[in-house]
């Protein structure tokens, strides 16, 4: 197990997470746990960002428990980051407009144009490339653009048979 000093540690996690920006979001839903698919943009200080629609479960989730997970994946290098973080809506102009121009690079849509115009996710496109986040397709509610803050990553790639292998850091903050 490798320990890495800590710019070591975040560069892996923020490397891995620019090129894996798909991941699932765990929320608490009453006394349940809740998962959501969600496309996401780092910061170079860990800080995440994503879009959702006001009247979604996880929206509604994050406004009574914003304790969060958030796990991403990569089937084909068997790496994953696993991170604990305190979610809240981003309200400032400024801080919205950069993040929609971000998730709009990683998901090759303007997604700001969909808050009037409705879903605008269609089938045979799909050959395309257009990679539409799933909230992107729902027809109600108004986007908000949410911040997670993390307190724990972990980044961990397993060798070929699915044991713990090489590479192991993690980055408390």
């Amino acid at each position: 197990m490798d320990s890495p000093d800590e710019g070591n540690a975040r560069s892996a996690i923020f490397d891995f997470v620019v090129h894996n920006p798909v991941a699932v979001l765990s929320t608490i839903s009453g006394k349940v746990p809740s998962g959501a698919v969600i496309y996401v943009s780092m910061r170079t200080d860990l800080t995440c960002y994503f879009e959702t629609r006001d009247d979604t479960q996880k929206a509604r989730d994050l406004t009574e428990h914003p304790a969060v997970a958030v796990t991403f994946f990569n089937q084909a290098t068997l790496e994953t980051v696993q991170m604990q973080a305190l979610a809240s809506v981003v309200s400032d102009a400024t801080d919205i407009q950069d993040i929609r121009a971000s998730l709009r690079s990683i998901t090759g849509k303007e997604m700001a144009n969909r808050v009037e115009s409705g879903p605008v996710g269609d089938a045979s496109k799909i050959g395309e490339r257009l990679r539409i986040p799933p909230v992107g397709q729902l027809e109600k509610g108004a986007y908000v653009y949410i911040k997670l803050v993390p307190h724990r990553a972990r980044y961990r790639r397993y060798d070929a048979q699915g044991r713990p292998g090489g590479t192991f850091t993690e980055y408390s903050l």
